[in-house]
């Protein structure tokens, strides 16, 4: 079992890494338009 720091980490990484793709395809659409 993971400890609550860990889980906690990782938590934040999936925040981090989905902000990070919602911005990558903003910017994907702006570059379509």
């Amino acid at each position: 079992m993971l400890s609550f720091s860990e889980t906690r980490s990782v938590c934040c990484l999936r925040k981090i890494r989905a902000r990070n793709t919602a911005i990558i395809g903003t910017k994907k659409e702006r570059a379509l338009r």
